[in-house]
């Protein structure tokens, strides 16, 4: 169309810094436009928010106020104020939703930088209004979206927006004193976490509240009809030279038809069970007030948001809500990427001791600085930190950072693990709403199923020999590679002996044999080699024993799990870089042990690199040695590494052989102690006895 013509002209002309010639071809457009299409159109509100942008440019701003005003008006029935830019419609029925959210985003950028001009409180106030009606817009835009891809594409354009956010909520912070602003900035902080995660637990118990079974088998079969051509997709697409592009294409078109049938039995489901529907997308946001009646005296809870140009740690406990704000480092990426290099890379570490230690305690300290070093100040009488990370923080194990710059590794004094059980959570919401069911906690016994494949019989061990070579130069296994893991099996074998569960040794180690009863354990722990595919994530995968008289091919694909339910109060992932994976913004990182998250597991143990085998198997059998004495699970973690490091060898005491593993997730008992039940018995019968005796001399006087 001519005015669209129109409009692109000036655009270009704006991008040379031509601004006269700009300006007159975007008014020319905007004539046309407003002659053409009278009163609510996306067209008018589209060129209304493209001249305002013009002019925010050239930093006139109430010219580009007005015209932003002028198209939220354009958008939203029953709202026609076009001259007060202090007024803000309600939401009942809008157009355009997309074109809404920048309109707001833009609004309020515009009266932040007026404020910076002229100081007036209301322009901040008005400012914090617009971002508060974008947080609203982006939850209708995520209602009517199917796919994840296009939601995550909403998570990673909205967090600039609620980066502003935080930064207007501190501002008047600042200016007025009031906490309650500082309490909108964390909920602002805690709106774009693991939302992609919460859909889907909240989605599934929808289902199983509102949806007959027979909707429920005809989407599971949707779903693993998808999953088949997606693997076959897969497979087809990387064998390289050998790839078939007519087979690509037709696994693509097939693809193509599924998603939309899926996306039009979604739809249907959610027009025919509004019950449903409400349920699924009524994701509750956690106040700082219900954190505080969650935590318990000893624990702090630190969420981070890494935004463009800001970084910010929101600290609650208790007491209260500390945030600490800096200017995100230049080097923030980089440092990150050294500390896991020196960390581990452990064959850089014997090549290169020197270098590595100096990389390992610089990076680690620095890391320290951005993250905890003020916590430190804060919370000293804490002794269990909840970590949400954010961005590459999801890589970085906090025990591991260090308070002294020039330390030593056999300095554990110098490492944060010597102050704090640290656990770790998607987001404020994932983990507190676990909390409301509360886990099991109990002395009965709680049914444990472990697995530890066999591996080296068969053609996966033949075409690793090279890994097995470097292993035994390094003189230590770990679970990335193919080689057998015997200390695996050893492990399991011990924990469900303490533990009176149900072990699947070498051959009995399969796919099949974890997907027909998985689903009846309370814990479940997999002592095997992991594979990660970062391209790819819904194909990393668990590899069992490779069998030949299966249904299943022995490798647990993340997107198997998606499809599955999981009951298991704690699962320990024991394999290799089953929490490492894509990051992804404002979702977190696309990981083996999220697919467990996804399939309902509320605790998980996983790790952050090629975890070495041997260290392992000591650690994990402590680990639950711990728990079944009744110690919550990052407790017990932490003691069972310190139990290691006071016993290992110097050699041995670099954080790459006991720092791989973290809990996340609810981190509660779920053993009550048999030491505590014995006390309370013994001062319960004490309690009687000493009764008695002030009866039997209460009689007695009375009787004289």
């Amino acid at each position: 169309m001519y005015y669209n013509l129109l409009k692109k002209i000036g655009l270009a002309h704006q991008c040379s810094k031509d601004y006269d010639k700009a300006k007159n071809y975007l008014s020319q457009s905007l004539e046309i436009v407003q002659s053409k299409y009278k009163g609510k159109h996306r067209s008018r509100a589209i060129i209304y928010r493209d001249f305002a942008n013009f002019y925010l440019e050239q930093d006139s701003l109430l010219q580009a106020l007005d015209l932003y005003q002028k198209g939220i008006v354009s958008l939203v029935y029953d709202f026609e104020d076009t001259t007060n830019i202090y007024k803000n419609p309600n939401l009942n029925k809008i157009l355009a939703e997309n074109v809404l959210l920048q309109l707001f985003d833009k609004k309020a950028e515009a009266l932040e930088r007026l404020y910076e001009k002229e100081k007036e409180d209301k322009m901040l106030l008005t400012a914090l209004e617009c971002y508060e009606k974008a947080d609203s817009v982006i939850a209708k835009i995520r209602q009517g979206l199917q796919t994840e891809g296009s939601k995550q594409f909403l998570s990673e354009n909205a967090l600039p927006i609620y980066e502003s956010a935080i930064g207007t909520t501190l501002k008047l912070y600042e200016l007025t004193s009031d906490i309650k602003y500082q309490y909108m900035a964390f909920e602002f902080a805690e709106k774009n976490k693991a939302l992609l995660l919460m859909e889907a637990l909240q989605d599934s118990e929808a289902k199983d509240k509102y949806l007959p079974d027979s909707l429920l088998e005809k989407e599971t079969d949707l779903k693993v009809e998808i999953a088949y051509i997606e693997k076959k997709l897969y497979k087809e697409q990387n064998k390289g030279d050998k790839t078939d592009s007519l087979k690509v294409r037709e696994y693509q078109n097939t693809l193509f038809d599924l998603n939309r049938n899926f996306e039009a039995f979604q739809e249907k489901i959610e027009k025919e069970y509004p019950d449903y529907f409400n349920l699924k997308y009524n994701l509750y946001t956690p106040t700082v007030e219900d954190i505080q009646a969650k935590l318990a005296d000893q624990s702090a809870m630190l969420e981070y948001f890494v935004g463009d140009s800001l970084f910010y740690t929101f600290a609650i406990s208790k007491e209260g809500l500390k945030v600490f704000e800096m200017e995100k480092p230049d080097d923030f990426h980089s440092t990150i990427q050294d500390y896991r290099k020196a960390l581990t890379d452990y064959r850089f570490f014997l090549d290169s001791t020197a270098v590595a230690q100096r990389m390992y305690f610089d990076r680690a300290g620095k890391i320290y600085d951005w993250t905890l070093k003020d916590v430190y100040n804060t919370f000293e009488n804490k002794t269990q930190l909840i970590i949400i990370p954010d961005d590459a923080l999801n890589f970085v194990n906090f025990e591991t950072l260090v308070k002294d710059k020039n330390g030593q590794f056999n300095d554990l004094n110098n490492f944060v693990i010597q102050d704090y059980a640290i656990s770790y959570a998607y987001s404020a919401s994932h983990l507190f709403d676990f909390k409301k069911e509360g886990t099991k906690k109990t002395t009965e016994k709680l049914a444990y199923g472990g697995f530890a494949p066999t591996y080296g019989t068969d053609g996966l061990m033949a075409e690793n020999e090279e890994e097995k070579e470097e292993a035994a130069i390094l003189d230590f296994k770990t679970r990335g590679g193919y080689v057998d893991l015997p200390e695996a099996r050893n492990a399991v074998k011990k924990i469900a002996g303490l533990l009176d569960g149900k072990q699947w040794l070498a051959q009995e180690a399969t796919e099949e044999n974890f997907k027909k009863n998985a689903a009846d354990y309370d814990i479940l722990h997999l002592a095997m080699h992991g594979v990660t595919d970062n391209q790819n994530p819904l194909y990393s995968k668990l590899i069992f024993t490779q069998t030949t008289d299966t249904l299943q091919d022995d490798y647990l694909n993340a997107y198997e799990l998606y499809n599955m339910k999981l009951g298991a109060d704690l699962t320990v992932l024991s394999a290799c870089n089953t929490g490492f994976g894509e990051f992804k913004k404002g979702e977190g990182v696309m990981s083996l042990a999220r697919a467990f998250a996804y399939a309902g597991c509320p605790s998980l143990v996983m790790s952050l690199w090629s975890v070495p085998s041997e260290e392992t198997a000591n650690i994990m059998y402590d680990f639950y040695d711990n728990l079944h004495k009744g110690t919550d699970k990052a407790s017990a973690l932490r003691e069972a590494k310190i139990h290691y490091l006071e016993n290992a060898m110097p050699e041995r005491k670099h954080p790459f052989f006991w720092a791989g593993f973290i809990p996340i997730g609810d981190t509660t008992p779920i053993f009550v102690s048999p030491t505590n039940w014995f006390f309370i018995i013994n001062c319960l019968i004490g309690g009687l006895f000493l009764l008695g005796i002030s009866i039997f001399i209460l009689k007695n006087k009375k009787t004289s």
